[in-house]
């Protein structure tokens, strides 16, 4: 007879244990936001620095490098708390068939559709 409720496996240590599914489990996970180290955001603002100032020697000025790195750290740790806050909608949506093309912003004097 191979009725369920008498189904048993065997148990390597010894005896049988009941073959039934495990029992359906919830796990919630909290995640933890962090911004970027400031010395990798650093880094990172002289490479782009580098980058730009090959077309234009006024990126690789010290000044530009350690306001442009300034920046990043305060939008980096703002988005983290943000982010932690539980404002996820801030992550970007990859699924582009979402995204409302038809809209219009306003840059200075002109108009860009996005």
């Amino acid at each position: 007879m191979n009725d369920a409720s008498n189904s048993f496996i065997s148990n390597p240590l010894g005896g049988n244990i009941p073959d039934a599914p495990p029992p359906a489990v919830s796990i919630s996970r909290r995640v933890t936001y962090v911004p970027p180290d400031p010395r990798v955001i650093k880094e990172y603002a002289r490479e782009v620095c580098a980058e730009f100032g090959q077309r234009d020697p006024a990126y690789q000025h010290p000044e530009v490098v350690s306001s442009f790195a300034a920046f990043l750290t305060v939008v980096s740790e703002n988005m983290a708390k943000c982010l932690n806050e539980g404002h996820e909608e801030l992550l970007l949506n990859r699924d582009l068939k979402k995204w409302n093309t038809d809209q219009e912003i306003e840059y200075g004097s002109k108009k860009i559709n996005i």
